[in-house]
């Protein structure tokens, strides 16, 4: 394997159970897997050592002292990672906000249990996409996931003028949709 798809492995959390500090695993990556390395050099080399072992121990590295990422960093090397959230979602810590401001969850309105109509939606903003319509007019596609599944809305030029700022990726966001489903 090599540095990078280690690293990915680290932020996504696949050894959380090893050590929980996926930053303290991350910043020694390079070390980890130069000490794999020598240690593969090692076992192949079929060296005894001078007791009679089957093998030569190498010392264990040491991994640098730093603190944990923020929950809400750990959240965003999962998404940059793998291209999700694994572990929760960002939305989940305004949960009861959501509940006491009417927000839809994404799921009910793709299942069809909620009508057409208008509604609130809130998201992380995961990408987006600004282009110019044949009438030429800015508009955006903002793709933003809830802890129920993604989806994508279309930011018209008036309302885009308005909070163009408000779209950056990995930033939660509050929106009134007219939803409307595509027919077949």
């Amino acid at each position: 394997m090599n540095k990078r798809q280690v690293e990915n492995l680290v932020r996504a959390g696949a050894f959380d159970c090893v050590n929980p500090n996926r930053r303290q695993v991350f910043e020694a990556v390079e070390l980890l897997v130069k000490f794999a390395a020598s240690a593969q050099i090692e076992r192949a080399s079929s060296q005894v050592s001078l007791f009679g072992d089957d093998s030569v121990a190498i010392p264990l590295p040491t991994l640098p002292a730093c603190e944990a990422w923020s929950a809400q960093e750990v959240l965003q090397q999962e998404f940059d990672a793998i291209g999700f959230y694994l572990s929760s979602h960002p939305l989940k810590s305004h949960e009861q906000t959501c509940r006491k401001l009417n927000i839809i969850d994404w799921a009910l309105v793709e299942s069809g249990k909620v009508r057409d109509g208008r509604m609130k939606l809130a998201g992380i903003v995961t990408s987006r996409r600004f282009t110019t319509s044949s009438k030429g007019s800015k508009m955006a596609f903002v793709q933003m996931s809830d802890a129920s599944g993604a989806y994508e809305v279309t930011v018209f030029s008036e309302t885009l003028a308005m909070g163009r700022e408000l779209i950056e990726s990995g930033a939660p966001l509050l929106v009134t949709a007219d939803v409307q489903r595509w027919l077949d």
